[in-house]
């Protein structure tokens, strides 16, 4: 099954500014529900497929963004703390 339109625009405005928040906005969400919609994204296993990340040995990253922005969210899931949601 394939992604939404408007869970598409997500993962392509997500890979952009990883801010779930902002994505959902960007996708056309309500600002009342955006913080809540962006975190449940990042859990459902159809959206995640979508985003790829490629850290090479030695890189340093970091993870930032505003409260509500969805670092805990794809820190648990990087260190498999979590499971996404089909």
């Amino acid at each position: 099954m394939s992604l939404s339109i408007k869970q598409a625009k997500f993962v392509e405005s997500y890979l952009i500014n990883n801010n779930s928040k902002e994505s959902a906005l960007n996708a056309g969400y309500s600002a009342k529900s955006a913080p809540a919609i962006g975190c449940q994204l990042l859990k459902n296993e159809r959206v995640l497929k979508e985003i790829d990340l490629q850290i090479n040995q030695g890189d340093f990253i970091a993870i930032t963004g505003p409260s509500g922005s969805g670092k805990s969210t794809i820190m648990h899931l990087i260190g498999a703390l979590g499971l996404a949601k089909k």
